[in-house]
């Protein structure tokens, strides 16, 4: 009996025509022929096993693991920093760079904890960060800038998100606007 799998190097590689005889697996990082029990099982394969050898795969991890933990130790070295800051400021692991606090996105679950990446390093243009700080500033003073009209309201004119957390991005009256031009769309259709 014999199961089908391609071999890197042979002009049908990926096509599943390849046949190693039962018990005998590939390896794609030394590119030789080993017996199965010098693989891991890997369910998510093709054969149900890895395809990198136990050695192979120990390598790799090795090589890998190297720079991860350079760059953890890295970052958990700013994190301790931040934590001991009392001056608003923080050091954002990515950029390396001094930020206000408010830079940084709130974590779910502790009060007040910040996370480690800065919302610039996050993909986040000048404006939307600004927006962000704005935000930040008129939610302490128990207010919020309505996303459709843009007035700045009290936050009593916003309804809670269904989750619980914070507060819609509409005011009630711009969210009751555009239901009522969404059932009068429906009716028209």
């Amino acid at each position: 009996m014999t199961i089908e799998y391609g071999r890197p190097g042979d002009p049908n590689y990926g096509r599943n025509v390849a046949l190693l005889p039962l018990g005998l697996g590939w390896c794609s990082g030394c590119q030789q022929e080993l017996p199965l029990v010098e693989f891991s099982v890997q369910l998510s394969q093709h054969s149900g096993h890895s395809p990198l050898c136990r050695p192979c795969h120990a390598r790799y991890s090795r090589d890998h693991d190297f720079r991860d933990r350079e760059a953890a130790l890295m970052a958990l070295a700013i994190h301790e920093d931040n934590r001991r800051r009392t001056d608003g400021l923080r050091r954002c692991a990515e950029c390396l760079q001094e930020r206000p606090s408010v830079d940084f996105y709130r974590k779910g679950g502790e009060s007040g904890a910040r996370g480690h990446i800065c919302v610039f390093c996050r993909g986040v243009d000048e404006g939307r960060a600004a927006r962000h700080r704005e935000n930040v500033a008129l939610l302490a003073k128990g207010q919020r800038r309505c996303k459709a009209c843009e007035a700045v309201l009290p936050l009593e004119r916003f309804y809670h998100r269904a989750a619980g957390k914070g507060w819609q991005a509409e005011c009630k009256q711009c969210m009751k606007a555009r239901e009522r031009e969404r059932e009068r769309r429906l009716a028209d259709a």
